[in-house]
């Protein structure tokens, strides 16, 4: 997300999907059916409304220009939008609440609680508003069928009724914790989970592929423009050395079995 080098954005995407796939099989459907229009659609919005560039395609009936610049940079702003998705898709089916408390319950007991309940309540917040859907379509209020303006009074009085689930819901779990002394400076927390010399091992790879990549990016070997014209990637043995250790990081899951 931070840098638009065209071959980082591939492999990135590819790599993205790639563990998407390993981690939820028949994710392929969902990738065309959600996923890919969710980002094209950003992509159309930057080509209507993003007229920089200096190679001109064509024109809009409004008169401003269609580029060749815009087209390319809103391809690769969909492609880091998709990649982003697939990511944290499969950081929420691999990070569980446990493992979130085992990272920073020590550190930040709060912290950890918030973040834990919200990768709880996104399953939980979809799963009843599809819930709620259903009641609404047996009491004749539903959001697929009828005119246009009603179907969206049906949606919005589903979504407002599920957000006051779920902050009555987050309320309640806040309680219960504070009842159970959760957070307390002395109070022991048990854990599945210890850092051992595997761990050390991957913490030492991820650093040092972290650290040539950041090297490549201060020296100046990711930058790369769009505006006024579309740069040349470069491929000199130095960004190819970085484009291989942003490869191995993002693969580096799959390659030592973690």
């Amino acid at each position: 997300m931070v840098y638009m080098n065209p071959v980082c954005l591939m492999i990135s995407f590819v790599c993205s999907l790639f563990h998407l796939y390993y981690i939820k099989k028949g994710v392929t459907k969902s990738i065309f059916t959600f996923m890919l229009p969710a980002a094209l659609i950003p992509a159309l919005i930057n080509t209507l409304f993003n007229h920089r560039g200096m190679t001109i395609l064509a024109y809009f009936p409004s008169g401003n220009p269609l580029t060749f610049e815009s087209v390319i940079y809103g391809l690769f702003a969909a492609v880091m939008l998709l990649s982003a998705i697939n990511w944290f898709s499969s950081f929420g089916e691999v990070m569980t609440s446990d493992k979130i408390r085992y990272l920073f319950g020590r550190l930040s007991p709060s912290l950890a609680l918030i973040f834990s309940m919200t990768l709880r309540f996104v399953p939980l917040f979809i799963s009843k508003l599809k819930e709620i859907i259903k009641y609404q379509s047996a009491f004749g209020k539903s959001v697929y069928e009828g005119k246009p303006v009603a179907r969206l009074k049906n949606a919005l009085s589903a979504f407002s009724l599920v957000t006051t689930y779920a902050l009555e819901n987050s309320i309640d779990t806040a309680d219960s914790m504070k009842g159970r002394g959760y957070g307390l400076a002395k109070r022991t927390c048990y854990t599945l989970f210890k850092f051992s010399k595997r761990d050390i091992i991957s913490l030492t790879v991820i650093l040092i592929l972290s650290g040539l990549i950041l090297w490549g990016a201060m020296c100046g070997v990711l930058d790369y423009y769009f505006f006024p014209t579309v740069d040349q990637i470069s491929f000199s043995p130095i960004s190819v050395s970085v484009y291989l250790s942003y490869f191995l990081l993002c693969m580096y899951p799959f390659i030592s079995g973690r």
